[in-house]
């Protein structure tokens, strides 16, 4: 996966590649799930809800046929997190550290959703907000008073 800059004007829409299908085991997980979902609506408790199977078309059958319905049409529900990790820079796959600020760089910060490890169970709208929100405060130097709870 790779973003890249069109051109050296900052409001030219940079060149988003997220290499999906690239790999074996991402083209037999999405076969699989295909073939799945297919034989699922096949069943007699689905079928009677089933006028027909338009998408991909039933004459496509083979895993080449399948592939190519899914490089042409398929598209993800998921936000992209993960791709600039917050984490200690001697671990390889990190980009930023606890203060968002960029390994190796002054006066860099990523404040998305790209610096989340991994995926939060929650929207990862909320997230990316609370993460801005986070940043805002680092920036400016805030210090959040601690708050005592009842036990």
């Amino acid at each position: 996966m790779y973003v890249r800059a069109r051109s050296r004007n900052a409001f030219d829409k940079p060149i988003i590649q997220p290499n999906y299908l690239t790999h074996g085991t991402d083209q037999r997980s999405l076969l699989g799930g295909m073939k799945v979902a297919r034989e699922l609506f096949r069943t007699p408790a689905l079928a009677r809800f089933v006028e027909a199977q338009t998408s991909p078309s039933p004459d496509l059958q083979t895993d080449d046929e399948l592939l190519e319905f899914a490089r042409n049409m398929g598209t993800t529900v998921y936000h992209m997190i993960g791709t600039a990790r917050m984490g200690p820079a001697e671990q390889p796959l990190t980009l930023v550290d606890e203060q968002l600020r960029v390994h190796g760089l002054q006066g860099l910060r990523v404040a998305d959703a790209s610096i989340m490890p991994s995926m939060p169970s929650a929207n990862t709208n909320a997230t990316t907000y609370m993460i801005a929100e986070k940043a805002s405060d680092m920036i400016l130097n805030k210090q959040i008073a601690p708050v005592e709870l009842a036990v």
